[in-house]
């Protein structure tokens, strides 16, 4: 059998845009490539896994490519909906009904995108992994999936991905502390300046200021949500594994694949190589992009698409103007030639940049079953 069979079909295309083709008709092209008239039945009900972005967060997807593959999906007579859970820390989009009114504010209303929107808060188990795994109800329940995601750096996974999207946007708020119940933070006293952010954002309240002017973490009662990390503006809470951070790996792989456990052949990513940020879409700020526009993926193969998205943020160059290369750069000052100064190009940007090795997540989901890490790359121009 010739080698290229046995690689999934990953396509792509750049994120240029002329008259008469833009980039929602190659998205367009990309959803009929990549077999979406294949994988989803006339009647199907179609959860669409989408993110619409913290409040204030301004680097989120534009609704219009939800809107797109909606009516991609409609066209096909299925049932699309759009679905997401809410988050364990303090934000907008930890409670329904705020969730709700920031995806109607960030274009994302069933009137804008033409598909009812759920904001999941029942959970069905699904035995995976040895365990019973609880997943949003109206997911597990749905024929097929669509999901949608915007690939960003992260404060503690250093690269979120399809995978992410699935198994931490779907999950129980009990599964999102299991994932991350292997993260305890600690504050460095001698950075911290006792402005007070990570007490305002603990949803716990596992953080306050002590006598002295310090901030302080109380372990027992953090549950590792990460979000004090996100948001301190001195960088005085680095991340501390109780564990090696291949369990953390393990879990999110094993949640990813209960989710997606019957939807074998019945499920299309899309990544969204976009203003790439150093944060996630669910923080309530952006900083700019560290890589530039690479364009948009889809496969069947989740596993694939990760591996392709990982590899096209490495193969790419550093932008100086974004604070994370800064950063970088602070501690790997750019070589000098004769005809300039070059900017250092790390390759593998999420470990470089984040100090997180991404390579233990994509290891854990190839052992989970949730696709091939080789692939093929087809462009779709």
């Amino acid at each position: 059998m010739p080698e290229i069979s046995r690689k999934s079909a990953v396509y792509h295309c750049d994120p240029t845009g002329r008259m008469e083709r833009s980039l929602i008709d190659k998205l367009r092209d990309l959803f009929k490539k990549a077999g979406g008239r294949e994988i989803f039945d006339r009647g199907d009900s179609v959860a669409v896994k989408f993110h619409c972005g913290e409040e204030e967060n301004t680097s989120y997807l534009n609704p219009a490519f939800a809107r797109a593959l909606v009516s991609e999906l409609k066209e096909l007579d299925t049932r699309p909906f759009l679905i997401d859970t809410n988050t364990l820390y303090r934000g907008q989009r930890h409670e329904t009904a705020a969730h709700l009114a920031t995806a109607h504010r960030h274009g994302f209303g069933p009137d804008e995108i033409g598909a009812p929107v759920v904001i999941s808060s029942d959970f069905k188990e699904v035995n995976s992994s040895g365990r019973a795994i609880r997943v949003a109800r109206e997911f597990v329940e749905a024929d097929a999936a669509l999901l949608i995601t915007h690939v960003t750096g992260h404060v503690i996974f250093g690269y979120a991905g399809a995978v992410k999207n699935v198994a931490m946007g779907l999950a129980s708020p009990a599964e999102k502390q299991v994932m991350h119940s292997d993260l305890k933070p600690r504050v460095k006293e001698e950075k911290c300046i006792a402005c007070g952010t990570c007490v305002r954002v603990c949803p716990v309240e596992a953080v306050s200021i002590r006598e002295g002017g310090k901030a302080v973490i109380d372990t027992e009662t953090c549950i590792g949500c990460g979000e004090c990390v996100a948001v301190c503006p001195v960088q005085a809470i680095p991340i501390h594994w109780e564990t090696e951070i291949a369990v953390m790996a393990e879990k999110t792989a094993a949640q990813c694949a209960a989710a997606l456990a019957d939807k074998r052949g019945k499920t299309l990513c899309f990544n969204f190589l976009l203003s790439v940020a150093p944060d996630c879409d669910c923080c309530s700020w952006s900083a700019p992009p560290f890589v530039p526009d690479l364009g948009v993926l889809a496969s069947r193969d989740i596993l694939a698409i990760e591996q392709a998205s990982l590899d096209l943020v490495a193969g790419a160059p550093l932008i100086p103007g974004s604070p994370l290369v800064a950063r970088y750069l602070k501690k790997n000052p750019p070589g000098a030639t004769s005809e300039g100064v070059v900017m250092p190009n790390p390759g593998e940007k999420f470990p470089a940049l984040f100090d997180i090795d991404v390579e233990v997540f994509q290891a854990a989901a190839e052992r989970e079953g949730l696709g091939k890490r080789e692939y093929r790359l087809l462009k779709v121009s």
